[in-house]
């Protein structure tokens, strides 16, 4: 199967870096005109764009537009997923994707990696690099296995593509 090209992107749609907005410059479908926004948004957040019958997300396909290349990752900058500025975007593997994930809806903590236990009665402080698990540590005090985990953080990752939340 043919890769998509920069050059068939750019014939089907202009994509604006300002506003990370693309727009068809043909007409795609009958029910879709050239000047249209291009792509939905999931209920994932992220903007998907069909072309050929095949789903794009737009933030690989204006790295794409942009560069000549389809990453296997592409980094929201802010965490939100359907701002596709080009100054929101950047290139990243699969460790830096995972540390700018957002916080889980379940985390009573309020910080990545730090959860309380039930078995122990204590807060769990851990962290996942280079495809390893660490173990950080069993603390009576929350503030305590934050700090540590933090200060794993600190040490052992690219700071530019760690957020909190």
């Amino acid at each position: 199967m043919k890769c998509l090209s920069q050059a068939e992107v750019k014939r089907l749609l202009h994509y604006s870096a300002d506003t990370g907005v693309f727009t068809w410059l043909i007409k795609p479908s009958y029910c879709v005109n050239a000047g249209d926004v291009a792509g939905t948004t999931c209920t994932n957040g992220y903007v998907n764009i069909l072309i050929k019958r095949k789903r794009y997300k737009a933030h690989r396909l204006a790295w794409l537009y942009m560069t000549g290349r389809m990453p296997e990752f592409v980094d929201h900058e802010n965490g939100k997923r359907d701002d596709n500025r080009w100054e929101n975007l950047r290139e990243c593997d699969p460790q830096q994707n995972a540390i700018n994930a957002k916080l889980r809806a379940d985390n009573k903590s309020g910080v990545k990696g730090v959860y309380w236990s039930d078995k122990s009665c204590k807060w769990i402080a851990q962290a996942n690099c280079n495809g390893k698990r660490f173990f950080l540590g069993r603390f009576n005090d929350l503030t305590a296995a934050i700090s540590a985990r933090e200060d794993f953080v600190k040490n052992n990752f690219d700071l530019r593509f760690y957020r909190e939340n």
